[in-house]
This record gives structure tokens, sequence and C-alpha cells, in this order.
């Protein structure tokens, strides 16, 4: 155990840089029982990929209440559901997507530069990745305000930070559980060629998702599709603005973007971690966790892992191709992952080919921060552009 004070994921200044932290329990404490939550804390690479590749040692079924089909079960009952929805999703992230998302980008970049600048977040890395969940599921994107509110709503209770408190409930999440519901019952009248219309449809060899496990599905691809390619964005552009040589580069060569998302990915990971239930008692980095015990893998330490990254917390453009763990590995890798890369890359080429210049307007660094413990992006980042 670390000789320091009790270890609380959820202080405020963790959410703005819990990245000496991770460092201190990767030398110390690689893995450490904390005071809040109560849980253990696994820092290091291998431990962590570890522990993602054996479900039958850490379980997802913790993660049951925010979806009981995917994030919540595991193999064999996770099995058929997956394999549903990755062939529904996959055989719509076709070139008609990144068409969709390459028009939308340049849109909301056009109106920053006609206006001189504005909040990347609120004006680029928000409303694009729900524009685009929306038309994947046939939904109007008219709406997608409503989208980033509800999402926001969903990701700040999940977290014990909603501005409500206690057990109450948002009324942002009530309305969209309510629009949500209307839009299964719509699908089970007449089913389109959309992706919640594919998800009850099923794949060949396999009947459709019932109406539940399609409503519970869909609603976690709002929420998880939408929040990872926001902070993704957000967090890639913030990192440009803190380190100057790196946005000149990239603003010389946009055709880089490919190594920009991955980089971001592993510097300044959109998810920071992943909770697991320990289903016997394992033993990690000569630690035993006892059986029944709430697991936290730290995404984020395990991808600025010194025994597995040169010089981790250096943001470095050439690192290469260095696998990360920012959509987690195993049977429970994220299913949204090229979904999330392609829109990151849609808003970033759009941004880096028709702007000169990016200023910060405040000091890169001083930014609020989205309102989780387990999500990591800006809340907002002003801009000049030229």
């Amino acid at each position: 155990m670390l000789k320091t004070d009790p270890i609380d994921l959820f202080h405020p200044e963790l959410r703005l840089n819990p990245y000496p932290l991770y460092a201190e329990l990767r030398r110390r404490a690689p893995v450490c029982q904390l005071e809040r939550p109560r849980a253990w804390a696994v820092s290091r690479y291998e431990d962590v990929a570890f522990a993602l590749k054996r479900p039958d040692l850490f379980s997802s079924r913790v993660m049951a209440r925010a979806d009981p089909v995917l994030l919540g079960a595991d193999p064999p009952q996770h099995t058929r559901p997956r394999a549903i929805v990755s062939g529904a999703l996959l055989a719509r992230l076709t070139a008609e997507l990144d068409r969709f998302a390459n028009a939308a980008a340049q849109a909301h970049v056009d109106d920053l530069l006609a206006k001189g600048g504005g909040d990347v977040v609120a004006d680029l890395a928000a409303p694009l990745p729900v524009r685009c969940i929306a038309w994947l599921l046939g939904i109007p994107p008219s709406g997608y305000l409503d989208f980033k509110r509800w999402a926001d709503a969903v990701v700040a209770a999940a977290s014990g930070l909603s501005e409500n408190g206690g057990n109450a409930v948002d009324p942002s999440i009530s309305e969209f559980e309510a629009f949500f519901e209307a839009e299964m019952k719509q699908r089970c009248r007449v089913q389109g060629d959309d992706l919640l219309g594919a998800l009850l449809a099923g794949i060949p060899g396999e009947t459709g998702l019932s109406p539940h496990e399609a409503l519970s599905v869909g609603k976690l691809l709002l929420i998880a599709g939408s929040e990872t390619a926001t902070n993704l964005i957000g967090n890639a552009v913030l990192a440009l603005l803190q380190h100057p040589r790196e946005l000149s580069t990239m603003l010389a060569a946009p055709f880089r973007v490919a190594d920009l998302v991955e980089e971001t990915l592993r510097f300044d990971s959109p998810v920071q971690f992943l909770f697991r239930l320990a289903s016997v008692d394992v033993t990690l980095a000569d630690t035993k966790i006892p059986q029944g015990s709430l697991v936290i893998l730290l995404l984020g330490s395990a991808n600025r892992d010194e025994h597995r990254f040169h010089e981790p917390d250096r943001f470095d453009l050439d690192r290469g191709s260095a696998p990360h763990l920012a959509f987690g590995l195993g049977p429970h890798y994220c299913l949204g992952a090229e979904l999330a890369k392609r829109e990151a890359t849609a808003a970033l080429e759009a941004l880096l080919a028709r702007a000169k210049r990016i200023l910060p307007i405040s000091p890169a660094g001083e930014e609020a921060r989205v309102r989780s413990i387990q999500l990591r992006g800006p809340a907002s980042l002003w801009v000049e552009l030229f």
C-alpha cells in the first residue's frame, strides 16, 4: 500500500490530471486498494491486459445496470448479442457514412471559421458524433442537441456527479428513456433499413435481438458512441494546443490525422478505466484480490506504462503503432472503436485542412473537464481560427 493519503478517484484534482498518481501507483503499488470508491485499482499495462482477456476471472456483470446485454454480460451470454451488434454496425461503416461525416464536419468547421473561432467541443466535437449516431440509428438529426444533453446527464449520473445528487432522477434521463422507447415501438411496427432495424432483424444464422435488448443496445450506442468520440476529438485538439510543434506539423500535413488519433488515444485516453468484478480470489502483481471485489482497470495508466511505451508522458506523433488499450482488449473490445476513429478523423481532418492557425483563447491546461471520473475530455475548448 502507498504510504500516502487514502486514494480517492473522485478527487477534483484527479479529474484535472490523474497521470502523476498513475505513475506513482505503477511504481509503488500496481495493484492497490482505493479509499473511494472501495475497489482495487490495477495500473500496469501487463496486468490490465491480462484482466481484460480473462472474463472468467474478472467479470463484466458489475456493468449490468448500465447495459445488461453487452457491457454487463460475460461469455457465453455475451457472445450472441455481440455478434449481432457487430455485424449490424460493421455493415454500416461504409463510404456513405464517411461522406456524411466529412460533409457534417466541414460544415461545422466552416461555421467556426466564419466566426473566427469558437468552442471546439460545443461547435464540432460534440455535435458531429451525435449526428453520425442519429444517422446510423435512422433518427432525424434535428434533435441532436437533445442527444448531447441526454448523454451528459447519463454520464454525470453514472459517475455520481449529477447536479441533482443522491438518487434523484434527472429529467433529461427520463426524456432519454421515453424517446428511445417510442423509437423502439416504431421499429417493432415497421423495421427500417437502419441500425435499430438491423438489430431487430439479426444476421444470417441468428435471430435478432429482442425489443428489450435492442432498446438497451441503442441507448448504449448513443451514449458510448458519442461521448467517446467527442472526448477523443477534444483531447486531440487540446494536445496539439499544448504541443505547438506538433500542431504546426499537423497543420502542414493534415493527412497524418491517423497518427494524431492513435497517439491521442494512448496519451490521453477518452475512457480512463473500466469496472470488473473478481469472480474468484485472484493474484496480480503479487497482490491477492479477494473474490467479489470491485476492480478498476486503469486504461489511462496502462497507456502511460514506461515498461510498454518509450517516454510515455511525451506526446509523439512519430510513436508508431505500439498497441494501446484505449478501447479495451479481449471479448469486450469496444465495438464502436472504428466508428469513433472515423468520426474523429472526419472532424480533425476538416479542422486541420481548413484552418491556417489555431490559437487557444485561454492557456491550454485550464479547461474545465467533463463531469465524469471515468471519461476524460475538455468540457469546452475555446480557440481562435484563421
